[in-house]
């Protein structure tokens, strides 16, 4: 799935845009109810690209190996 708009904010501001813990649930819980299994994130901003690879990507992968158990 492609996110073209993406935002990290310290509040919910609605879909794909939201805290970290929002991102992690909405991306596993595509993972989970829907099959997906890869996200690609669109645009060019450093920071969003940093945190998706080193607080959101792992931290979904680990939540959906433990549901799917």
């Amino acid at each position: 799935m492609n996110f073209m708009r993406v935002g990290l904010s310290p509040v919910s501001r609605g879909p794909q845009d939201g805290p970290v813990e929002q991102w992690i649930d909405e991306l596993a819980g595509l993972a989970l109810e829907h099959g997906l299994s890869a996200f690609l994130i669109g645009g060019d901003d450093p920071g969003i690209i940093e945190r998706f690879g080193a607080e959101i990507a792992p931290a979904v992968r680990e939540l959906v190996a433990r549901e799917r158990g």
